[in-house]
């Protein structure tokens, strides 16, 4: 669909690089981080931890390479046209915009009678019923295609030139993107809860934009730029003045980040350097403080763009997690249960005691199956893993890479019954959110996209070669490198 869209490989690959950002963005955050037990919870601290300053950094850039070459505007009364869900949409903002452009009326702009024949009248009623639905949000979001063929009949009808329809088709395509995830945030979260993310990611926008303006209205100052510029804008590439400079912002931008996130840690490993003698009752306070106060200084000397600061005093928060400190270190022990294979019932006790069955419910789950596993009670195992993976998925950062493969050696250790291969379905599920968290790197190679054909002969190869190895070798991290990632080691 984009190929057909975007016709311009410059302008395709910019669109693509956004999906891809944005997708990174998903999963490389829930491989490092513990988040929430739900998707829904996950995601929700997900947007608001790291998505919106991600997202800003992302749209902003593709904002500015698009505006090089669709010199466009949207709306002059509303910047953010793209945040908008209540009082209108991004899809009605961009088909009334369509309409302006073309200054016609929604009847005139549908109106494309040529010989006026019964089936004509009825596409024109049939495409006029439907835009005023997906205008008013009254019905469910079509599938752009669909959208597509209602307008490219008017475009034809009308003799617009390939470059607005190919404007307008861009325009379409975001703002169905935009409202469709509107809607899902609206559909998913309370009113208040949207709000404040959304009035955070205008903040953030207009802070990014205002670092940018200050740079870019600097350059165009300079005659040396003006020069280059001027040679540009009589050639097919001159778009790419501004996207050099655009690029050039965003490098410095990454710099910054790193700048501040060293800074910060240094500020923290200096304060504990310092104080480690004194019997300080709550350090993590105390260097939450010294940490603001080096934020404040960089933004009071204009050392960095104020959106960076703005984004690292946000996520620097107060700390508070004292009332955790004995969920956090059961929860380490549990890890080493599992490598240790010892210990379990005294783990057990403290891990009920301190509420782990709330917090790490999946940890229980992973640790029996395990013990199920070498004590080859293999079906018992295999209840418990699954158990394990309904939650695991979203808490437990990048654990899930070595709980994933305990899942599927546990999958191929199932006695086959009358015939019939055991196992196969937990393997198949475990083996394809392996693919997806590893859509762009994130898990390791093994987990490469294969039809379900091609899975279940790696299953059946697999399951022989389990049962030859687990005869002498019951080790989870020793089998798992044998059967899966082998041949990837050098």
């Amino acid at each position: 669909m984009l190929i057909l869209l975007l016709v311009d490989y410059k302008q395709l690959h910019k669109v693509w690089e956004t999906l891809v950002e944005l997708f990174q963005i998903y999963t490389q955050t829930v491989l490092t981080e513990h988040t929430h037990l739900g998707k829904k919870e996950s995601l929700y601290y997900l947007i608001s931890k790291v998505f919106l300053y991600r997202a800003t950094l992302s749209v902003f850039k593709y904002k500015q390479y698009y505006s090089a070459f669709f010199d466009t505007p949207i709306s002059s009364t509303n910047t953010f046209w793209y945040l908008e869900y209540k009082d209108t949409t991004p899809l009605s903002t961009i088909i009334e915009w369509i309409y302006t452009c073309e200054n016609k009326s929604q009847e005139e702009f549908h109106n494309t009678i040529n010989n006026g024949g019964n089936k004509e009248f009825d596409q024109i009623e049939k495409d006029l019923a439907n835009v005023k639905n997906w205008a008013s949000a009254t019905v469910k979001l079509p599938p752009f295609p669909n959208i597509l063929d209602v307008f490219d009949r008017a475009f034809r009808f009308h003799n617009i030139d390939e470059d607005r329809k190919q404007k307008y088709r861009f325009f379409l395509l975001i703002a169905r993107f935009s409202t469709y995830c509107l809607k899902k945030m609206y559909d998913n979260y309370k009113e208040e809860e949207v709000t404040d993310l959304l009035n955070k990611l205008r903040g953030y926008f207009k802070s990014i934009n205002t670092d940018f303006q200050i740079i870019f209205s600097a350059v165009n100052n300079d005659k040396s730029y003006q020069a280059i510029n001027a040679e540009l804008q009589e050639t097919t590439d001159k778009g790419w003045f501004k996207v050099t400079l655009i690029d050039q912002f965003f490098n410095n931008c990454i710099k910054s980040e790193e700048f501040i996130a060293k800074g910060l840690m240094w500020a923290q490993s200096r304060y504990l350097e310092v104080h480690s003698a004194d019997n300080n009752q709550n350090p993590d306070k105390d260097i939450y403080k010294v940490q603001q106060d080096l934020l404040n200084l960089l933004k009071s000397n204009n050392d960095a763009p104020s959106f960076i600061i703005e984004f690292f005093q946000g996520i620097i928060v107060e700390p508070n997690i004292k009332d955790y400190m004995k969920n956090i270190a059961n929860c380490i022990d549990g890890y080493e249960i599992l490598k240790q294979k010892s210990g379990y019932q005294n783990w057990l006790n403290e891990y009920q005691e301190v509420g782990n069955d709330i917090v790490f419910p999946w940890l229980k789950h992973w640790i029996d199956g395990l013990n199920f596993y070498y004590d080859k009670e293999f079906e018992q195992s295999l209840v418990a893993m699954k158990q394990a993976f309904e939650t695991i998925r979203y808490s437990a950062g990048n654990r899930q890479i070595k709980f994933i493969e305990d899942y599927m050696l546990v999958a191929l250790s199932q006695p086959n019954k009358n015939g019939n291969l055991q196992g196969w379905k937990d393997f198949k599920l475990a083996f394809k959110w392996g693919v997806f968290m590893n859509n762009f790197g994130a898990f390791p190679d093994f987990y490469s996209d294969k039809s379900d054909e091609e899975l279940k002969t790696m299953f059946k190869k697999n399951k022989k070669a389990f049962k030859s190895c687990s005869t002498s070798i019951m080790d989870t991290r020793l089998l798992a490198k044998l059967l899966f990632h082998w041949k990837y080691d050098t």
